[in-house]
């Protein structure tokens, strides 16, 4: 959309109705901006500026894509699909068709909904099915797989992505509060807070200025 709200360009596809995932932007080749995304299938870079495709990476991945793309120094790392999903880790660099040139591993092991955290060379997440979750994000290896047995059963006890503050991962669950981790590979859990309504915290937590607001389906909650 341009700034009066007028349509500047469209990329149209097939099964961007099964995309959840918000685009990044990010410095591609030659310094250009690139608006990254993934979607069930591909991975697309896209001028933002008249919508042309850059680079586009086949993943295969079937279903529903939710997560964003995550990005590293050297790597984008994409997530999702249904009923399977898997993680693949994509070398950053390069133009039109880098599936085959810029594939650097995959791995079965994923986030459904959630958006991972990357944090010295590791990617963290806790999952709708409630796994904490580290891997290894220059192998693809899983480091720590745990379930977490504090969570109330029923449905899918988790939506929100995980942020950092200083050294300590925070993850909003939906019905059980707020768990804290350490941000290390072990993902040793410090304490869990509790709810603080009866609703659903379905949303990924914001901090700025010393101050944590969580939103839920009945309030918004500002935290100091």
């Amino acid at each position: 959309k341009t700034s009066d709200g007028s349509e500047a360009w469209r990329a149209e596809y097939n099964l961007l109705e099964l995309c959840f995932a918000t685009p990044v932007l990010v410095k591609g080749e030659g310094g250009v901006t690139e608006a990254v995304i993934a979607m069930p299938g591909e991975a697309w870079g896209l001028n933002p500026t008249n919508g042309k495709l850059r680079w586009f990476f086949e993943t295969g991945t079937g279903g529903n894509v939710s997560p964003s793309v995550v990005v590293g120094d050297d790597a984008f790392y994409t997530f999702g699909g249904y009923p399977q999903q898997q993680t693949i880790a994509i070398r950053r660099g390069g133009r039109k068709d880098i599936t085959e040139s810029h594939s650097l591993w995959e791995a079965s092991e994923s986030s459904y909904v959630a958006t991972p955290l990357l944090h010295q060379g590791h990617l963290y997440w806790v999952s709708d099915r409630g796994f904490a979750f580290s891997m290894n994000a220059s192998t693809g290896e899983t480091v720590t797989k745990s379930r977490l047995s504090n969570l109330r059963s029923g449905g899918r006890p988790v939506y929100a992505s995980p942020i950092l503050v200083g050294e300590e991962l925070i993850v909003v669950t939906r019905k059980s509060g707020t768990l804290v981790f350490e941000a290390s590979p072990e993902m040793k859990l410090i304490r869990q807070n509790p709810p603080l309504d009866e609703s659903q915290f379905n949303a990924t937590p914001a901090v700025t200025g010393g101050s944590i607001y969580l939103r839920s389906d009945k309030a918004l909650y500002c935290i100091r």
